[in-house]
Parts: C-alpha cells; sequence; structure tokens
C-alpha cells in the first residue's frame, strides 16, 4: 500500500489463510523476515491445515515451508514469537480445547519440547506470547481465578521463572514491550 497515493502496490498470498495475531519482524537463516501465525480453519472449524510463515523481505515472498506446522504442534497455532533460527515458541490449541505453549526449531520445523500446558478443564488460555529484549518469555494467562503472566529465561533453557503466573489484576489480553 502506497500511503501517499493510497494505493494497492502488490499483493502476497499467505501458504496459509486466516493469518492472527502481530507479525514479528525478526532476523532469521541471515535474513530479515516477517513471522506470523496463519491457523487456517481453528476453533470449531479446526482442522490441522496451517503453521507458522515466514515473509522474506528482501525477495518479498514467503519461505517455501512452514516453519512449524500444525501437524507437528498438534492443534491451531494461535501465536508465535522466534528467538533465533534455532529456536521459536508458539501457543496452541488442540482440538481438544487444551492449550499449550511449544518450543520449536524453525531450521527444522520439529518440535523441542511443551513448555506450558493448560487443560480443558481450567477457564484459561494463553492470551498473548512475547519474547522481549531482555530474552525473557512473557505469556498471558487469562485464567479467572488467577490471571496473571508466567515468564520463562530464554537464556537459561527455557526455565520457568515464576511457578504461578504473577498477577497484573486483570485477565492479559495482550503483552508488549515498550522501548
Amino acid at each position: 500500500m502506497n500511503v501517499s497515493t493510497d494505493q494497492v502496490v502488490g499483493t502476497y498470498t499467505f501458504p496459509s489463510s486466516n493469518p492472527v495475531g502481530k507479525p514479528q519482524l525478526v532476523e532469521l537463516f541471515g535474513e530479515s523476515h516477517l513471522v506470523i501465525a496463519t491457523p487456517a480453519r481453528m476453533g470449531f472449524q479446526s482442522q490441522i491445515d496451517g503453521g507458522v510463515s515466514a515473509f522474506r523481505l528482501s525477495t518479498r515472498t514467503f519461505v517455501s515451508r512452514f516453519l512449524y506446522s500444525e501437524a507437528i504442534a498438534g492443534g491451531d497455532i494461535l501465536s508465535v514469537q522466534i528467538k533465533s533460527d534455532t529456536m521459536g515458541y508458539v501457543a496452541v490449541l488442540d482440538s481438544g480445547f487444551t492449550k499449550t505453549l511449544q518450543a520449536f526449531n524453525p531450521s527444522t520445523g520439529e518440535k523441542i519440547s511443551t513448555l506450558l500446558m493448560i487443560p480443558t478443564s481450567y477457564d484459561a488460555s494463553l492470551s498473548s506470547v512475547l519474547l522481549a529484549s531482555d530474552q525473557i518469555l512473557y505469556v498471558g494467562n487469562t485464567q479467572f481465578q488467577q490471571p496473571g503472566v508466567t515468564m520463562f529465561d530464554t537464556e537459561r533453557g527455557n526455565r520457568l521463572l515464576t511457578p504461578t503466573p504473577i498477577s497484573v489484576d486483570l485477565q492479559p489480553y495482550d503483552i508488549i514491550e515498550l522501548k
């Protein structure tokens, strides 16, 4: 979009539909990319048909594969943060409505681990995921009785820093970093 003329100057088709969340600008594979979750059909219509998409700014093309696919994640990928070529994080909602925070390798598309799991029986969701400049991964938890933010130290093996969410009084729906 040319903001001066209000004209469309180019269109780009995502490899999967329904992009959600905020795009993240990252250095990946030696180049600048915009990374975003593209879950396609999700929720009650859920199918394993999306993943994490990356748009290479130098060529204005999408990477030909998902950085992490829903087939490997086991559900809809709703949020993504990339730390490096070999470490990324996603919030996943499976068909039984269990929520997980997973670590994955963007270079290989392989799952590394599940960092957090919220069973269907809990009234909570992983509302926001942010990898801040201090390399702490902040995860919003909207559990009605105990809303808050869970933190992981990504420099020390994704170590859980907060065994229970840190209270922020209200349900945290979006986490941002002011610089």
